[in-house]
């Protein structure tokens, strides 16, 4: 594997050996998702351009929608949320609005994505020297549909729609550490997300694995690696 382990990492490889458990993200991490909102461009193009010309207008429309929401007070399940973002960009277009086809979209886009080669093996063998606690920014329904058709096994799971809120809320890593019965400073997120997983982890206490699939250029001083494969040979090395 290619990780961004280098010499230069080596205080924050020493730092592994305080680990006690792992919370680990799931979309992105563990299963390849790809590009959702992507793909969900690609179905209003295929679904509308025989009745509009603006379909990067439309588009537009929905993801300032999505955003509105995302970031409103009120939490929203995710397939709610998007469904709510569809419907009041069809209101705004005059477009025919339909719900079972963009429901169908986004339940195949988050359960038939499969999950990164070798993610399932190294799961299991992480479970052999820490308890591992899945924590995602998903809907329960899809995410345990996805967890079953992927073979993966956790020791506990934590969703956003368990807790209403999304990371980087405080209060998911809170009850992360809970679940797990080790304090923050010995628990370790790994995720793909900069800003839901290591910083919100971070700002927790928790210690951070980014998990940068996209192999970013971005000069965080957060422990780097290319895939969760990469993760047996530091953190199981450590036991």
């Amino acid at each position: 594997m290619n990780n961004k382990y280098t010499s230069g990492d080596e205080m924050k490889r020493e730092s592994l050996f305080l680990v006690k458990a792992i919370a680990i993200d799931y979309y992105g991490t563990l299963v390849d998702v790809g590009h959702p909102f992507l793909e969900i461009r690609k179905w209003f193009t295929s679904t509308y351009n025989d009745s509009t010309d603006d379909i990067n207008g439309i588009f537009i429309c929905f993801m300032k929608e999505h955003a509105r929401l995302l970031f409103d007070k009120e939490f929203y399940l995710g397939q709610v949320l998007l469904m709510n973002s569809y419907k009041k960009t069809c209101d705004k277009y005059s477009i025919k609005f339909m719900p079972a086809e963009f429901n169908r979209l986004i339940i195949n886009l988050f359960t038939e994505s499969p999950a990164f080669l070798g993610a399932q093996r190294a799961i299991e063998n992480l479970r052999k020297n820490y308890p591992v606690l899945l924590l995602t920014n998903a809907d329960n329904q899809i995410l345990y549909k996805s967890i079953e058709k992927q073979g993966f096994k956790f020791d506990y799971v934590v969703s956003s729609e368990d807790m209403r809120c999304n990371k980087p809320d405080i209060k998911l890593f809170q009850r992360a550490c809970e679940l797990l019965h080790t304090p923050a400073e010995h628990v370790v997120m790994i995720g793909d997300s900069l800003t839901d997983d290591v910083q919100g982890a971070m700002s927790y206490g928790m210690q951070s694995i980014w998990i940068n699939t996209n192999d970013s250029m971005d000069k965080e001083t957060v422990l780097q690696l290319s895939s969760v494969c990469d993760i047996e040979s530091i953190l199981c090395k450590t036991r």
